[in-house]
């Protein structure tokens, strides 16, 4: 996962069974609690804190969609 400013241009590469998911969040509050999110794009890991948060609502829409 990856924490980013969406203002900035950036490239992705994925496989064919990549799924995505998008939370767009103002810049201001994010820079409120992390500065290091602010200056430059942040890998979140899934197993712990906000990643961990994340990927378990996605996994759970994932479900319920299905």
């Amino acid at each position: 996962m990856v924490l980013c400013d969406i203002d900035r241009p950036l490239t992705f590469a994925h496989d064919d069974g990549f799924l995505s998911m998008s939370l767009i969040t103002p810049a201001d509050a994010i820079a409120l609690r992390s500065r290091a999110a602010a200056e430059q794009p942040q890998l979140l890991s899934g197993a712990r804190g906000l990643g961990r948060l994340v990927r378990q609502l996605v996994v759970t829409l994932q479900e319920e969609h299905a």
